[in-house]
């Protein structure tokens, strides 16, 4: 890739210096300015496929982990050489800032990572080629898309239940009592019932995998109308709400 993109600025540097020009190649927009030392400045923007600054000489890349740029309007310090929207919100917009300084200024002064400083001085351009590169626009649109995957998941998680619920109560002949025995259907598959909670455990309700100790970890993953049960012993256990946790999402019911 770096070969493909370092023949693009170099046919770049053919065009006259201190304009800008614009190309199009490997997804991005590469905006670029070459100065009268012919180091040339190059803006490749991709938005969500990220974003980079890059100098480069008759050598090659000039490498740099951040770039500051300086003009008469004002400064952006500590610029990445490469954003993508795996970066902070604050490195994005940071970015943002340092190319809206290069969209009208006519001077400006790109510094490395090692203080080397390179000028450029801004021709008119009949073309009307400029700097123009938002990451913001990108992480916005993707926080969006993403809100909204999230918000249709909720709809759908209201709409299907996840399981089904069957209290019953049994008699125990070794105790002599009643025993209230609560079954989870699946609906889906994949469910994990990690507890199912009845009356926040008060008057007893206290189901005998809390008194066994068992460990998240040895909790069956259900199929499709598989079914898991929980058992209460104390005979005094009356169904007020049930609250069950799993590893889709925790809910309450109430009966009263």
């Amino acid at each position: 890739m770096k070969k493909v993109i370092l023949c693009m600025l170099l046919v770049s540097g053919l065009f006259a210096n201190n304009i800008w020009n614009q190309e199009y190649g490997a997804g991005k927009t590469y905006t670029s300015i070459v100065n009268d030392k012919n180091v040339d400045f190059t803006i490749a923007c991709g938005g969500e496929d990220g974003s980079s600054l890059m100098l480069t000489n008759t050598k090659g890349f000039i490498e740099s982990d951040t770039f500051t740029i300086v003009t008469k309007e004002g400064m952006v310090n500590n610029i990445k050489s490469n954003v993508d929207l795996e970066d902070s919100k604050e490195t994005l917009l940071n970015f943002d800032n340092g190319i809206k300084l290069l969209t009208n200024t006519k001077e400006f002064v790109i510094v490395d990572d090692k203080n080397n400083k390179y000028e450029y001085v801004v021709k008119p351009n009949k073309s009307g080629s400029k700097p123009e590169c938002s990451m913001m626009e990108s992480y916005e649109f993707v926080k969006q898309s993403d809100d909204r995957i999230d918000e249709y998941k909720q709809q759908v998680q209201a709409n299907e239940p996840l399981y089904k619920l069957n209290p019953s109560v049994y008699y125990n002949n070794l105790l002599y009592q009643n025993i209230l025995l609560m079954e989870v259907a699946s609906l889906v598959d994949g469910l994990i019932i990690y507890d199912v909670i009845i009356n926040n455990e008060t008057n007893g309700c206290i189901s005998l995998r809390k008194t066994h100790n068992v460990k998240r970890t040895e909790y069956k993953t259900l199929k499709k109308f598989e079914k898991v049960s929980f058992t209460y012993p104390n005979n005094k256990c009356e169904i007020m709400q049930i609250e069950v946790f799993t590893n889709m999402g925790d809910f309450t019911h109430t009966l009263y």
